[in-house]
């Protein structure tokens, strides 16, 4: 009977520490590391699909509030509340089947842009919808619910009909100006000829009404041959201007536009032209910086006063743009080339004085990388994009996390939103 006890004690002990093994590797955190002193990552929600960008909600401070929202590429929206709890806010988003069989360069059409309209509260996605077989990108405005959890009906904003894209450079990043005017950024449809093309949306920076009309102090605004794309346009001469924030120093918009093989960092301003031509040689204009081989910069975010009073970070990084590097799709461990957050330091004319340096990268084993990236309240949010690891690119269980400043390496993590 010892023997029997001891062999019981023996397996209880066994089974113990597999779990808590098991435990310490299940949190997705573990598989990324701060490369600067004071800051620790944090698993802030997980079971997510896909996550493309995050979108803060405007208010609220009780547990049940909703806290943020997570766009999802193949057509889903999920609110997370303040206490942690992960909902759906909209699903069936997409009126066609997203790419599954070959991800790589043909998952990446469906769901993407993301804002909190301030005067309502409803959202504002961007999205890819199909007509008579073929795909189009469109602004969609979510119509929200009182407590803010989940969507009472859509309503089209604006229709790109006259784009047509295949798998890849959609409609992506949304986001307000400080003129309240709403941004969309358009890639060029895998189209080097409609970036520079005034008359196509494509390839472009959008200005827009938030009811979707084109404002009459646009650049190109004209009536006098009735209203299309020309009145739309903003900036000119991108290829895939997957992300960008607004710069509180300067009131400009900072993009990150993907080339062919060298990406770069510009500014998007009022009736320029980023010169895009179909050639990696054209990816130099306007570039303040550049990635050579492309390291797939997909989001950037300011850490600034005016947006959660500088997010809980030091005063020596306020001002500073943090871009998630997203590298290549699905690649187990580390890369050279991606997986990583990365700081720039802007001078007052917007040249780089410093970066890209890495804030954090990834050093798991599995496939997570780093798409949406978000200034918060209490540190800087991002989303992991792939669950890390299983055989299916699109499987869900990806996680949103968060690098916050601590002041200290090995502080104890904090996991529960701010009540702000």
């Amino acid at each position: 009977m010892n023997q029997l006890r001891q062999l019981l004690l023996l397996v209880s002990l066994l089974a113990i520490i597999r779990g808590q093994s098991f435990a310490a590797q299940a949190d997705p955190a573990a598989s990324w590391t701060v490369r600067q002193p004071g800051f620790v990552v944090e698993t802030v929600a997980s079971g997510f699909h896909l996550p493309v960008n995050i979108a803060f909600a405007q208010s609220g401070n009780q547990p049940t509030d909703p806290w943020f929202y997570v766009s999802e590429l193949h057509g889903a929206v999920k609110v997370v509340r303040r206490d942690g709890t992960v909902q759906t806010f909209a699903a069936g988003l997409l009126n066609f089947t997203p790419f599954d069989d070959s991800f790589e360069g043909a998952g990446e059409v469906g769901l993407a842009g993301i804002v909190v309209e301030p005067v309502s509260g409803d959202l504002l996605v961007s999205l890819a919808y199909g007509a008579s077989g073929y795909l189009h990108p469109a602004v969609v405005r979510l119509h929200r619910s009182a407590d803010g959890l989940s969507m009472t009906g859509k309503t089209t904003v604006l229709s790109l009909s006259d784009v047509t894209i295949n798998n890849s450079h959609m409609a992506s990043r949304l986001s307000f100006g400080p003129d309240g005017k709403l941004y969309l950024h358009m890639g060029d449809a895998a189209n080097p000829a409609l970036s520079r093309d005034r008359t196509s949306f494509a390839g472009k920076i959008l200005r827009i009404n938030v009811d979707g009309s084109a404002p009459r102090d646009n650049p190109y605004y004209d009536t006098t041959d009735g209203i299309s794309a020309t009145d739309y346009v903003y900036t000119a001469g991108l290829r895939n201007p997957f992300g960008g924030d607004w710069r509180e120093a300067d009131g400009q918009l900072y993009v990150v536009d993907n080339g062919p093989s060298v990406d770069r960092v510009a500014k998007a301003v009022r009736a320029g032209d980023l010169g895009y031509d179909g050639t990696d040689a054209s990816m130099q204009t306007g570039a303040l910086a550049t990635w050579s081989p492309a390291h797939a910069p997909v989001n950037l975010a300011f850490i600034q006063s005016t947006v959660f009073g500088g997010s809980g970070f030091p005063v020596e990084k306020q001002g500073r743009a943090f871009v998630s590097e997203f590298g290549s799709y699905w690649r187990s461990g580390p890369l050279t080339t991606g997986k990583r957050i990365s700081e720039f330091m802007f001078s007052s004319t917007g040249t780089v004085l410093s970066g890209p340096s890495p804030l954090v990268e990834y050093t798991g084993t599995g496939k997570a990388t780093v798409v949406g990236l978000a200034a918060g309240a209490d540190g800087l949010y991002f989303t992991d994009f792939f669950a890390d690891h299983g055989s299916n690119p699109t499987a869900v269980g990806s996680n949103v996390l968060r690098v916050r400043w601590t002041g200290a390496s090995g502080a104890p993590t904090v996991i529960f939103p701010p009540k702000n």
